[in-house]
């Protein structure tokens, strides 16, 4: 069903590039199969490299919309970028999920500053924020940690403030 899948979503990507709600839909596909594929937070296919792929191909989709000022493209980017994130984790490789859950934790930075009382981008800032912290406390790297935490409580306590339901 993924390879189906895949086949589909690139057949598509040609067209793609003149309709942006088109773009953002397939770069939405990507990465729901990117999580079937390897998203270690879920039940998943243990395809690790097909996941980073396909999240790789969500981010390429997404960059032009982005460069548009396109806001729901900001926030998948961000789901995207965490769940890469993520995947690199689940492959062991400390440093390199270190560094991805830091440039999760930039664009969330930046997706914060133009929509800060969005619940989708608080709740993905601070699970970045949280996740960019156990990265670098699993590097040692214990000040950088501590800071990370920090801000991953801030912006969990604006969120239940914000949002009580959630």
């Amino acid at each position: 069903i993924v390879s189906t899948a895949l086949t589909y979503l690139e057949s598509l990507r040609d067209d793609a590039g003149d309709d942006p709600e088109l773009a953002f839909e397939l770069a939405s596909a990507y990465e729901k199969v990117g999580s079937v594929q390897g998203l270690p937070l879920k039940n998943n296919l243990g395809d690790t490299a097909g996941a980073l792929e396909s999240y790789a191909n969500a981010l390429r989709i997404l960059k032009p919309l982005m460069a548009r000022g396109d806001l729901p493209a900001e926030r998948l980017t961000l789901r995207v970028l965490h769940r890469d994130a993520h995947v690199r984790r689940a492959r062991g490789d400390r440093t390199e999920a270190d560094t991805a859950f830091e440039r999760a934790w930039q664009a969330a930075e930046g997706a914060l500053a133009r929509m800060l009382d969005d619940p989708d981008v608080l709740d993905t800032a601070a699970s970045s924020a949280s996740d960019t912290s156990r990265a670098a406390f699993e590097l040692r790297d214990l000040v950088r940690a501590e800071r990370f935490a920090l801000v991953a409580m801030e912006l969990s306590t604006r969120l239940s403030a914000l949002f009580p339901e959630r």
